[in-house]
């Protein structure tokens, strides 16, 4: 009879210990990794600029503005848009393009942001016409009196002309123009005015 009891009392002490283990596995072990302190945050960006850009012209691939800021960045944004043709990189914060259209001076306002916070630049960009750039083939031409002018056809590699130095009445911009008038060596200027807006 004492045996028996003795039985009972070792096998409840095994199964107590058996219920203890079960209860810690389940629990991690006591040393949970749900009880060590979470990552933190990152910081938010701070400090962030770009250079002050040259004046672009149209048609002309711009050199990237790329932009200086301090810690991480998720995303960059741009308000209100680029001139048509330019554009901003997303990841980078960098603006490139070839700009298609002109623009007066504006300001526009970048953001770099990331899960702390953001932080936002301002960049003035304008973008003027391109400069014509206009050639008759020649430095010097000879002409003769009441005879046809030929071959005085100008070409323009570059924007387009909005206006040009005014000649002498004897000679019109014309390949049928005949000079009607002895004159002195006179030089033709092109001019480029800014676009009216």
């Amino acid at each position: 009879m004492g045996r028996s009891i003795a039985s009972k009392g070792h096998f409840a002490a095994l199964c107590c210990v058996f219920l203890s283990v079960v209860l810690l596995a389940s629990c991690g072990g006591g040393a949970s990794s749900s009880s060590l302190p979470p990552t933190p945050p990152p910081a938010a960006p701070t400090d962030l600029s770009y250079s002050a850009p040259p004046t672009f012209v149209v048609g002309t691939q711009i050199t990237p503005l790329t932009p200086t800021v301090t810690g991480s960045v998720t995303a960059y944004a741009v308000s209100p848009m680029l001139p048509g043709g330019l554009s901003l990189d997303t990841s980078t914060g960098a603006i490139s393009g070839t700009p298609t259209v002109t623009s007066t001076m504006a300001s526009y306002t970048v953001t770099a942001s990331n899960s702390s916070g953001s932080v936002s630049a301002t960049v003035a960009i304008t973008v003027v016409a391109d400069t014509p750039s206009i050639s008759y083939g020649a430095n010097s031409f000879t002409m003769t009196l009441s005879a046809p002018v030929q071959g005085l056809a100008p070409t323009n590699s570059g924007g387009a002309r909005r206006r040009g130095s005014s000649i002498p009445s004897s000679l019109r911009a014309s390949t049928s123009a005949r000079p009607r008038a002895l004159l002195p060596a006179y030089r033709l200027q092109w001019r480029r005015r800014q676009p009216t807006q």
